[in-house]
């Protein structure tokens, strides 16, 4: 992914959960579904994982912006080396044609039930992607349909196609586990909160990175709020059957902490009268619900509030 502060190729493979997914299904020549963004497996992290409706098999989607590397030629034999079956389309600003080459080799030699796709990038889009990380972070959703007016890929310029035996979806999410409602604990609640989060407050895209909330199976749930050392917290459920929201500063970010609460009045008007401060962190205890929807609802305003209130100093 990206680096130094840049979120470029992130915001390019958002789009192909949103408004262009149909280009990667009119690749495949299926639907896609369980779409995850930045999902860590085989050690590193894929940028879009899904499902394809029709095989039933994974789908791993790597994004580059830049001429195919030796990296990124890595992580490609990386998920071939530890799949048996799947597709994984692999889209590049230009490939090198021995990069083409080994994946050619390889798939060849395995002979597994993998299909692949290399996708050379439109170089028209990587302007429109620059414009957008450059706008605040809470603006580039609303902007994401100016990549639709330029198709991000140009061609295709490698396939390597398998059959694969159709498997019924539901089998194969009780095989993988993958289905939202199919975990127990913690996990459950709090994949369902995150999904209706990303529905409710769409704009704020650390919602959309797996990687970014990545301890999901725990209590206590940590999502990046901006600067590397300021992160939200949330649990639906402490170990006093409470829940709870915050915003957390470690000791890099403590100047950050005192610049926001040197008006606590401003900041009890803009979030809730009942926030609660602590040495580090800013905390909102939520009142206890009778159902998962209204505990949703309300906490989902609370996070909004904080979202729109915070992120202009943690993002500076």
């Amino acid at each position: 992914m990206s680096i130094n502060g840049s979120i470029k190729e992130f915001i390019l493979t958002f789009t192909y959960s949103l408004n262009n997914k149909h280009l990667l299904e009119d690749i495949i020549e299926s639907k896609l579904t369980n779409i995850e963004l930045e999902v860590k497996r085989f050690g590193r992290y894929i940028d879009l994982l899904a499902i394809d409706y029709s095989k039933g098999v994974e789908v791993y989607f790597e994004n580059q912006l830049t001429k195919s590397d030796n990296t990124h030629l890595e992580g490609i034999l990386n998920i071939i080396d530890n799949i048996e079956e799947g597709i994984i389309i692999w889209q590049s600003l230009k490939f090198q044609e021995k990069h083409l080459r080994i994946i050619k080799e390889t798939l060849h030699s395995n002979r597994k039930n993998i299909c692949f796709y290399a996708l050379e990038l439109n170089p028209e889009v990587i302007e429109t992607v620059k414009k957008l990380n450059n706008l605040y972070i809470l603006d580039i959703y609303s902007n994401l349909n100016s990549i639709s007016d330029v198709h991000p890929h140009n061609k295709l310029v490698f396939k390597h196609i398998v059959d694969m035996p159709v498997k019924k979806l539901e089998v194969f999410h009780l095989m993988n586990k993958i289905d939202l409602y199919s975990n127990e604990g913690y996990e459950k609640k709090n994949r369902q909160f995150i999904s209706y989060l990303r529905k409710t407050i769409p704009f704020f895209l650390n919602f959309h990175r797996s990687k970014s909330n990545s301890n999901i199976i725990n209590r206590i749930v940590s999502i990046g709020a901006g600067k590397e050392d300021i992160k939200y917290k949330f649990s639906l459920s402490d170990n006093k059957y409470r829940g709870f929201i915050e915003i957390v500063f470690e000791k890099n970010a403590i100047e950050t902490f005192e610049e926001i609460t040197k008006d606590i009045p401003i900041l009890k008007e803009k979030i809730h009268s009942n926030i609660i401060l602590k040495k580090n962190a800013i905390r909102y205890n939520l009142p206890v619900f009778e159902n998962n929807d209204e505990c949703f609802s309300y906490a989902s305003k609370i996070f909004s509030k904080m979202i729109f209130f915070f992120s202009p100093f943690t993002y500076k």
